[in-house]
């Protein structure tokens, strides 16, 4: 799962290399970014036995129960809500609503990463 979200990060990085402002692939980008955040999410929870075809649900469960992460809901709530607005609405991603989240989901993209090592080596040992 690691290395899938690492693969959805790069293409993110490549698509955005000398992408205009104006361009209609920024939805590309984002959505490239939330299956990275999200791929980490499942991971993670997996060592809590807990799956669902809901993100809504996962995305919950990991503020809820991982408080010692210092995760905000409403960043969760925030890019899925655009996320399924691209998907299922036609919704337009803006260069601006991009980098209004690209630090943050890098941030828990990192931390996430983390974390998952952590529990693989503690689990291997």
């Amino acid at each position: 799962m690691i290395e899938l979200s690492t693969g959805d990060q790069e293409v993110a990085a490549k698509i955005k290399k000398d992408l205009h402002k104006e361009s209609i692939i920024w939805n590309n980008v984002y959505c490239c970014y939330y299956d990275a955040l999200h791929k980490l999410v499942e991971a993670y929870l997996m060592f809590d036995k807990i799956t669902s075809l809901n993100h809504l649900c996962l995305f919950a469960y990991l503020c809820e129960k991982h408080k010692e992460l210092e995760l905000d809901w409403n960043f969760f709530e925030r890019i899925r809500t655009k996320r399924n607005g691209i998907n299922y609405y036609g919704q337009k991603v803006t260069y601006d609503n991009l980098k209004s989240i690209e630090i943050q989901v890098k941030l828990y993209i990192s931390l996430l990463e983390k974390e998952i090592t952590k529990k693989i080596n503690q689990f291997n040992d």
